[in-house]
């Protein structure tokens, strides 16, 4: 009854919290801990490279970025590109910048907001350019909304003209983080109402200009 048992039903059989598990299930899980064990060493040492980063020399970093350039080109597991992305964000290098701008392209979210935030944190003169593109350009939300919290970093014309626009979408998760930021980059306590905050622009327009043009009336064309 016992062998009957084993052959039909689940493949584990009915003792199988018991330990009695069939040979090719035991093979199966063997190889399973062979791989998560590569992944899990890999993760750590992307981030022990990122945490010596700033011990190593210049020709140091540039030879670790190539390595992370040709690494991330073939590797399949997203965790282990997001976490190169973080690796690089160590990198005061040229070749560094390269490499994250391209992953500003990559098909995984996850991937492109580790990037964004890598190149938000090194504060490269071009580092405000790139999320403002990533803002205009990105299809996805969560990606999109990174750009924005990113922005808080970069104050500047562009940056809040960019951030005040994003208040005439009708995402109120976006609108938020949007917000969030102005308060960072215009020092000015409005709070959390659009409204509010399209007054505010509307005013200093005025005062600029003396024009009643409104600066929404024109939208950041966000992506369908």
């Amino acid at each position: 009854m016992l062998s009957l048992t084993l052959a039909g039903g689940c493949a584990e059989g009915p003792l199988w919290k018991a330990g009695h598990y069939l040979p090719w299930v035991q093979a199966q899980w063997k190889a399973d801990e062979a791989i998560a064990e590569t992944v899990h060493a890999r993760k750590s040492k992307l981030r022990a490279l990122a945490r010596s980063a700033g011990g190593l020399s210049a020709a140091e970093k540039e030879n670790a970025a190539e390595n992370l350039a040709k690494m991330i080109e073939n590797e399949k597991i997203i965790q282990l590109r997001v976490d190169a992305a973080y690796a690089l964000g160590e990198f005061e290098t040229e070749k560094a910048d390269q490499i994250l701008k391209s992953m500003l392209e990559d098909p995984e979210a996850e991937v492109r907001i580790a990037a964004l935030n890598a190149i938000s944190l090194r504060q490269t003169p071009t580092a405000g350019q790139e999320l403002l593109r990533v803002l205009r350009s990105d299809t996805d939300k969560d990606v999109r909304a990174s750009a924005i919290r990113n922005l808080g970093n970069f104050p500047g014309t562009a940056t809040e003209d960019a951030l005040a626009q994003v208040l005439n979408e009708p995402e109120p998760a976006l609108q938020y983080v949007s917000m969030k930021s102005l308060e960072k980059v215009t020092n000015a306590n409005i709070g959390l109402s659009v409204s509010q905050w399209k007054q505010f622009f509307a005013n200093r327009l005025q005062t600029q200009s003396g024009s009643t043009n409104d600066i929404f009336a024109g939208q950041l064309n966000p992506p369908n």
